[in-house]
């Protein structure tokens, strides 16, 4: 049965420039459908979605036939450069965006970026939700200056997913498609060939997810940041010489820092100090909110939620409600259960604090809620 494309009446009446959504794929039934569930959802109409299959054996072919709308092609391929490249060959779009088939646009991204087309940005660069497995997530929220790009080793130097940015096609009949013999670094590739030439925009909003689990290929080797640092080398003539250095000095700091045994256990002390120092300060603000806050929520559906709830209650601390990852029901211990993907500032306008329950994925919870700009206390 013929899936509707639902349209958006604010985007519907906006100029038509059309966007390609350009999807490389193999072996991809596990989560292809939500890439392209993701695309329709956006509610513009004037979009096309172009697959291109390396030549799947799993159930991968049969969802791409349930969905008349996309156009693919399903044949063997020199990897996933040559896929990328031969969609934007078969692309008609004003606009291009790359989704990799296991990951998913979010609601709004297209109206998000469309505007600034508008006003004649060619390339727009903003936020990438990236999620575990266990279903914690931080927010990418990336550099888009070239020095920034180059230092790969930074947190959040570039955008780490190509559903993160959307660019005019001008921008790749440029800077030339993709190299065929580089499988792991073509996307920042692209990026800094890219900002060599064009002024990136760069706009607060989450426009992609991206599943970074195990056994992809972002999960990196040693010798493959050797690689990216070799690599990086190919742009160091677009910087000056003291750039240069700066570059070569802190990637190699970081290098001993990581291999020599002494100067190892010297890093080692001194990160256990730091965690003593934040476990004491994690203890001082629990005191806090068991003594001094009046209204909270409890993050963690589970044995421990209801344990911190009765500590909570014996203090005289009103608990609100509870969140949690993926959940399945409502309500928890009687109270109201949220998803925490699905918390809105409007969810959290009436406590003062969250307590998390687990101390087990507390640092992994802290920075999750963090990443998001959530501004009041956790302990």
């Amino acid at each position: 049965m013929e899936r509707p494309v639902r349209f958006d009446k604010g985007l519907a009446a906006m100029p038509d420039l059309l966007i390609s959504v350009i999807t490389p794929s193999l072996n991809s039934a596990r989560y292809i459908k939500d890439a392209v569930e993701s695309v329709l959802s956006q509610g513009y109409p004037n979009f096309e979605h172009i697959v291109v299959d390396g030549g799947s054996t799993d159930e991968t072919i049969e969802i791409l036939k349930s969905y008349p709308h996309l156009k693919w092609i399903s044949e063997p391929d020199r990897g996933q450069s040559d896929a990328m490249n031969k969609g934007f060959s078969m692309s008609k779009g004003d606009v291009i965006v790359y989704l990799n088939s296991d990951d998913y646009l979010e609601p709004g991204a297209f109206s998000a970026v469309l505007t600034y087309f508008e006003k004649g940005e060619k390339f727009v660069v903003g936020n990438v939700r990236v999620l575990s497995e266990n279903g914690t997530f931080w927010i990418n929220n990336p550099h888009v200056d070239f020095s920034s790009m180059l230092r790969w080793w930074r947190f959040n130097s570039f955008c780490y997913n190509p559903g993160g940015y959307f660019f005019l096609k001008e921008v790749l009949n440029t800077v030339g498609l993709f190299d065929e013999q580089n499988q792991y670094t073509m996307d920042w590739d692209f990026l800094l060939r890219s900002a060599l030439c064009y002024k990136f925009c760069k706009i607060d909003s989450l426009l992609a997810t991206y599943r970074r689990f195990e056994g992809t290929k972002s999960k990196e080797s040693i010798c493959f940041e050797k690689n990216l640092f070799a690599f990086s080398k190919v742009y160091w003539k677009h910087i000056s010489a003291i750039e240069r250095l700066k570059i070569f000095v802190e990637f190699n700091c970081i290098d001993i820092l990581r291999f020599n045994r002494f100067v190892g256990m010297a890093a080692r002390l001194v990160y256990f100090l730091k965690f003593k120092i934040i476990d004491i300060k994690d203890f001082m603000e629990r005191f806090y909110i068991l003594n001094f806050v009046k209204s909270v929520a409890i993050f963690g559906a589970s044995a421990e939620g209801e344990k911190s709830l009765i500590k909570c209650r014996e203090n005289g601390v009103d608990v609100k409600f509870f969140i949690d990852i993926s959940v399945e029901t409502d309500e928890f211990n009687g109270l109201p259960l949220y998803d925490v993907n699905k918390c809105t500032e409007k969810c959290f306008a009436h406590i003062e604090a969250i307590l998390i329950a687990d101390n087990k994925i507390k640092n992994k919870i802290k920075r999750m809620l963090d990443s998001t700009g959530f501004k009041k206390l956790i302990a």
